[in-house]
């Protein structure tokens, strides 16, 4: 259990940094092209909603 619990952590963890990652590649992205990155950040949300269901 405590291997398992140690794991989740680990691939949580690994995610919110790809996350924080993305984060800054989209902040740039959103200076430079607004319209393209708005559209490209909601249909991922959206998608990352659909497949959370």
């Amino acid at each position: 259990m405590l291997a398992l619990t140690m794991l989740w952590l680990g691939i949580n963890n690994t995610i919110t940094e790809v996350n924080m990652h993305e984060d800054k590649q989209q902040t740039t992205a959103l200076l430079t092209q607004p319209a393209e990155c708005l559209t490209h950040m909601a249909q991922r949300r959206l998608h990352r909603v659909a497949s959370s269901t």
